[in-house]
Parts: structure tokens; sequence; C-alpha cells
């Protein structure tokens, strides 16, 4: 049985979870700021000693989060580099109804304006510790107060330009946290090589893809991932399968 379809179908026994009122540390974040109102998409803003400022998360859930009872799998979403890209980026796109129906929980947190999903040898501006603040902090956390199935199985990440090169970093070095990875116009290597295809010196990020809506549509997946219903192979999250390769040029 796939990870999706695993999840699922044993969503009935998961216990309620909630991230609680109280802002003590637990992982090494403490909430500062949180709005709870919208039925779906929840936010946090958390105090870390990883990051030299307070990041700040997008939480999307299922329609049916709230009285389902059920654990969902979780799609960690990654945004691009800009100064006009944050945790919010993907909310903009329409990612509420481009998911909506899904039974999937969708993950989007702060990443920084070049933060490049790493954790940098030294820093003029404080911490800038990304790495850090999503996989051993914000990941345990999530699943912690959230009604997640915290296994591999249950774990995909994705990512858009920079946020690509971030999905493809986390699963490659964190293996055995995510079962399923998409890259979309994400560079698999920040090294300046020739021999792949650019100019000499010049970073290699692939070609001219689709537009950003159209790769966040493709990245929540056709199917639902319940037991006899098309969508996706065996063990995918959505946006695993059927991606044709793209990029953006800087």
């Amino acid at each position: 049985m796939g990870g999706v379809t695993a999840a699922v179908a044993l969503g009935a026994g998961g216990t309620v979870a909630s991230a609680a009122a109280s802002p003590v540390a637990r992982h090494g974040l403490t909430v500062v700021e949180r709005g709870e109102d919208d039925p779906r998409m929840w936010y946090y803003r958390f105090a870390t000693d990883a990051i030299g400022w307070n990041p700040a998360v997008n939480v999307l859930l299922p329609e049916d989060y709230h009285t389902s009872g059920r654990t969902y799998p979780v799609l960690y979403l990654l945004h691009g580099g800009g100064l006009d890209q944050d945790f919010i980026s993907f909310d903009r796109e329409g990612i509420r109804e481009l998911t909506r129906g899904k039974p999937i929980i969708v993950v989007m947190p702060d990443g920084g304006h070049a933060g490049w999903y790493s954790n940098p040898v030294s820093s003029l501006t404080g911490p800038r510790n990304w790495e850090d603040f999503h996989i051993h902090q914000l990941l345990p956390w999530i699943d912690a107060h959230f009604r997640t199935y915290a296994e591999y199985d249950g774990r995909g990440v994705a990512g858009f330009s920079m946020g690509g090169f971030g999905a493809l970093k986390y699963a490659a070095k964190y293996f055995g946290h995510f079962a399923s990875v998409s890259s979309h116009s994400g560079p698999a290597s920040l090294r300046r090589d020739s021999r792949a295809g650019g100019a000499l010196g010049q970073p290699v990020l692939g070609c001219v893809g689709p537009g950003r809506r159209d790769r966040v549509r493709r990245a929540v997946g056709r199917g639902t991932g319940q037991r006899g219903q098309p969508g996706r192979t065996r063990g995918e999250l959505p946006g695993q399968a059927g991606f044709p390769g793209g990029g953006e040029q800087p």
C-alpha cells in the first residue's frame, strides 16, 4: 500500500492534535504570533535561535480536518527566492482552491529571500540557519501539533526555483524523511559548471517552463490518494509523477 493510501486508510485512528495556545518552546520554537480563525489556513510566527528574526509558516488543512479525526500526509512546499517571495507566496497563487477536496496538509514555511535552504558558514546579519529551522525544528513541531502521518511514507517535499533546490537537497541529505520530492524550475546544484550546458562561470538553472500557477496546480497532484482512485502510482505524494521538467532563468 502506498504512503498516501496508507495515510488515508489509517487516518481514522488518528488522535486530535492542535497547536497549543501556550508560547512554551517546543523543538526549539516558541510561538509568538498565531492566526487560527480561518478553517483551513492557519498561521504561526516563531522565535528561534536558528534565525535572526521571527520566521513564519502557513499550514493549509484539508476541508474535513476538524471533523474527520484521521491523520493526513504532509507536503512541505518551499517558495523561491526574491524580495516578493515568502511563506504567503503560495496563498497568493491560489493554493487553497488548488488543494480543495484533497486529503493532505500543506506546510509553507519562510525560507528567506536568498536563504537557499542552507546553513551559511557565516553571516553578517545574524543567524540564517534555514536548514536547521525546517528540518530539526519545524518538521517535528508540525508532527507534534497536527494529525500527520508522521513517517517517511507520509511526507513529501516540493519547491519552486530556489525552493526546488531546497526540496532536492532536503530529500537527498535527509534520507528517510521524505517519500516524494518534486523540484519545479529548481537547480540540482549551485556549482558553476560549463559542462552542464551553461556559459562559463554561469550557474545552470534549466530552461523556461510553464507559468507558476500551472506548476502549483501540478505540485498538488491530480488524484486523492484513496484506494481505487486514479491519479498517482504507489508511494507517490502529489506532484511526484508525470511532471515535465522545466525551469526559470534567473
